[in-house]
């Protein structure tokens, strides 16, 4: 009798019969693998909003951004420094206080904000870019007066920013931009990119359903470049400025413009361009002025302050000399088409039979001979002629023609 050791090994141990192929088994598998294999009519990648940062270069993550919840959100350590000696004492600060004026110097406020001279200028700069000062009244380098900034509140400013729809910034190793999202880079395609064709093979036919534009690139951290013709004011104001002997790099003549167009929207390249040449001429004589491009820098976007007159003046001429240029024009395509009628009006009179003509000319003639008896016969006709296909010309036509040469 076998031992009860041997009974309970035969017990656990299988008969060949178990290694036998179940067919259920084999139908369980398969169902088991296509449940494996996603197929979706989603696209394989997901599509994930890229942003943008207004003066910042490249694309970047949703991870960099966050929400404005505090109008300083907007501003870095250093910019925030600047603001506050701006702003001047908070302990006076009023309740319901907008704004405030202070006028001060690069050099005073380097000096307060603890910041390098070389950066207190870029600093002023994006503050006003990002809304938080304006400039009130430009600066006087012959008199040694220092500019007068519009400071505003945190709460002014956050109003602002809402009503112009700045509501996300983005950091960056550069600073604190303000975000806007991009449309949306990738293309979702309805088949899907995986095939179950049988229990053991899983093929991917498909081509791939993620399509990506030729003018963007998702692994490049530089921003697409945009269709179309390039802005001409950087290219233009290196023109007029090395006209005058005037060097300028690439980083300031972008500078110029972008600085115009903060403080007035509209700027044209033209205009930017001819203020430019304004300002070269007004310092040209001066023997002075030892950085003249850093002086262009904050010169020629002043002219767009407001109340800018000049820029309003010369604005005006502009729009009246194209006036008279196009009053010009039509004068002269008015007289081109009534004298292309009159040639016609001459050809259809000399069309008329002689007959015709004799009797359209004969009023004429006996009026001509009273009034000019001493011309000869031939002259007499001649006038004669000349007045009959006037009168024809412009019951034609209908518009009064000028008198014929006698």
């Amino acid at each position: 009798m076998p031992s009860q050791f041997y009974r309970k090994v035969i017990s656990l141990s299988k008969t060949p019969t178990d290694f036998q192929k179940n067919p259920q088994s084999i139908e369980k598998t398969e169902q088991l693998l296509s449940s494996t294999v996603e197929d979706s009519s989603a696209s394989t990648v997901e599509d994930r909003p890229l942003w943008r940062g207004e003066g910042a270069d490249g694309i970047f993550a949703l991870s960099r951004v966050r929400k404005i919840l505090r109008a300083q959100d907007a501003l870095t350590h250093v910019e925030e420094a600047v603001y506050d000696i701006l702003w001047g004492s908070k302990k006076r600060n009023e309740e319901g206080e907008e704004e405030r004026l202070a006028q001060m110097g690069y050099a005073e406020l380097a000096d307060k904000s603890r910041v390098s001279k070389r950066t207190i200028q870029s600093v002023v700069e994006r503050l006003i870019e990002k809304g938080f000062i304006r400039i009130q009244e430009t600066a006087d380098i012959y008199h040694r007066k220092p500019t007068v900034y519009r400071v505003l509140g945190y709460g002014a400013v956050l109003r602002w920013m809402r009503s112009t729809g700045r509501r996300w910034v983005l950091r960056t190793g550069r600073g604190v931009f303000y975000a806007q999202m991009l449309p949306s880079t990738v293309e979702d395609r309805t088949p899907s990119t995986v095939e179950a064709r049988s229990s053991s093979t899983v093929e991917a036919s498909a081509p791939s359903t993620v399509e990506v534009p030729s003018t963007t690139s998702l692994g490049n951290k530089k921003e697409a470049v945009q269709t179309g013709t390039p802005p001409s004011s950087s290219s233009s104001v290196v023109e007029v400025c090395h006209r005058y002997g005037v060097s300028l790099d690439a980083a300031a003549a972008k500078l110029i413009p972008r600085r115009c167009r903060t403080y007035d929207p509209a700027a044209t390249d033209e205009e930017i361009t001819h203020f430019t040449e304004v300002k070269i001429l007004q310092l040209r004589g001066s023997t002075r002025i030892g950085n003249i491009v850093g002086l262009l820098l904050t010169a020629v976007p002043e002219f767009f302050v407001e109340p800018a007159h000049e820029v309003n003046l010369y604005r005006e001429e502009r729009s009246a000399a194209a006036g008279a240029r196009l009053e010009t024009e039509r004068q002269a395509a008015a007289m081109m088409a009534e004298e292309k009628a009159k040639q016609q009006s001459e050809q259809i009179y000399g069309d008329l039979s002689v007959q015709e003509q004799a009797i359209r000319e004969e009023g004429f003639l006996t009026s001509i001979k009273a009034d000019f008896p001493k011309l000869t016969l031939q002259e007499q006709k001649r006038i004669a002629k000349q007045r009959a296909m006037l009168v024809f010309h412009q019951k034609r036509t209908g518009v009064p023609a000028g008198e014929g040469k006698s």
